[in-house]
């Protein structure tokens, strides 16, 4: 500890202050209380999730194909031709990854409710039990792929896009893509390029 000097002065003793008045009321968290929490109680409190993790893919075939023009000059203009040979096919792959410490996950169900989709295909796989950090608590973790086939996809693919839902959240937001939401220019240019460009 070093010695007081002019440039570090003791401190002297500080009295505490005094409150004038006192007021003792409720406080009101309005909007952001708990009790208006988007979360659901499971009722367990010994239970953690440790990864939970949904991600859904689409895939949409739209079985068109492209073929060269044998043409060295192209055709009308164009050195390209497309065909179309089957009506567009719409999967969804749902890819999922769940741990849970003391008590096993609660995974995705495969039989979903819209009758629309169609189970194709279900792998599941199981790490082997642990435990966590204690020693003592078990330690539960599994992941899967469910594939679909849509028996009628929509004309743009996002109608039939969901985003997935975390176990423990109600299920009270938006879910689904509204095609207002699509933007021209976002993975391409909006307007033509000014060129020309040097590679």
């Amino acid at each position: 500890m070093s010695n007081f000097t002019n440039d570090n002065p003791e401190t002297p003793f500080q009295t505490n202050p005094t409150a004038a008045s006192l007021t003792v009321a409720p406080i009101s968290f309005g909007e952001f209380g708990d009790t208006e929490a988007k979360f659901i109680d499971s009722g367990q409190g010994d239970d953690i999730s440790t990864r939970f993790l949904i991600k859904n893919r689409y895939e949409a075939d739209h079985h068109i194909y492209m073929m060269g023009i044998t043409s060295p000059l192209g055709f009308n203009g164009v050195g390209a031709a497309f065909v179309q040979l089957a009506t567009k096919t719409l999967l969804w792959i749902s890819d999922w990854t769940l741990a849970r410490l003391n008590k096993k996950p609660r995974i995705p169900n495969p039989a979903v409710l819209d009758p629309n989709w169609v189970l194709l295909d279900e792998l599941p796989e199981t790490d082997a039990v642990t435990v966590g950090p204690d020693g003592v608590t078990p330690l539960y973790s599994i992941s899967g792929i469910y594939v679909y086939g849509c028996r009628n996809p929509a004309a743009n693919t996002y109608n039939n896009v969901t985003f997935p839902r975390p176990a423990w959240l109600a299920d009270v937001f938006v879910r689904t893509i509204d095609t207002q939401d699509m933007e021209i220019g976002l993975i391409d240019l909006i307007s033509n390029p000014v060129g020309p460009f040097v590679v």
